[in-house]
């Protein structure tokens, strides 16, 4: 992933704004918000749009994330879902999950959630978020 967004995403949370009325906004398509939510890099001009439409800096709404090796030293990159399927996934396991991966997973999947984009039905998110929640009281 070269790019975050959380703090954009953070953002429209708190501002109430779904995705598509955020999209509406900035006069985006559906690929660049699809390609924000992948961690791509935005054009100059939608970021100009972005800073505008929120009276804001870059680095109030995105950072850039070096890409991370994994533990066989392979580069990866990961969506918010595929991020929350892989931590629930070890704990469903057993495996060790630190306390930053799960504020992290519940961090997204209420993202996820409020975007309306979550790419499952609402049962499962409620489920994933009750796992999440768990694991997390046992650290």
């Amino acid at each position: 992933m070269a790019f975050s967004y959380d703090k954009l995403w953070k953002l429209l949370i708190d501002k109430k704004m779904t995705k598509e009325n955020f999209r509406i906004l900035i006069k985006a398509s559906p690929t660049t918000i699809a390609a924000m939510g992948k961690g791509e890099g935005i054009s100059p001009k939608v970021l100009d749009r972005i800073c505008t439409a929120f009276n804001c800096q870059p680095g109030d709404i995105m950072e850039h994330v070096p890409n991370t090796s994994s533990e066989r030293g392979e580069i990866f990159q990961m969506t918010e879902y595929d991020f929350i399927k892989t931590v629930t996934v070890k704990i469903d396991n057993r495996q060790s999950v630190s306390k930053k991966e799960i504020n992290t997973a519940l961090n997204y999947l209420h993202a996820l959630q409020s975007s309306n984009v979550y790419p499952s039905s609402k049962i499962e998110a409620m489920h994933i978020g009750g796992v999440l929640a768990d694991e997390l009281s046992k650290k």
